[in-house]
């Protein structure tokens, strides 16, 4: 039986991007409609759409 592996918590500097995502929805004034396209070209990558959705 194998022993499971110890992971450290190494000090990431990953930005949280929920955090980013509900700022941007903030932004969007009520009434209007947006896409996650949209969203995540304003986050700096398209690939986010799929996260944001």
């Amino acid at each position: 039986m194998s022993h499971p592996q110890q992971f450290l918590n190494p000090d990431l500097q990953i930005p949280d991007l929920r955090a980013e995502v509900i700022s941007l929805l903030q932004q969007i004034p009520t009434g209007s409609i947006s896409t996650f396209g949209s969203l995540a070209r304003a986050l700096g990558d398209i690939k986010a759409a799929k996260w944001i959705g």
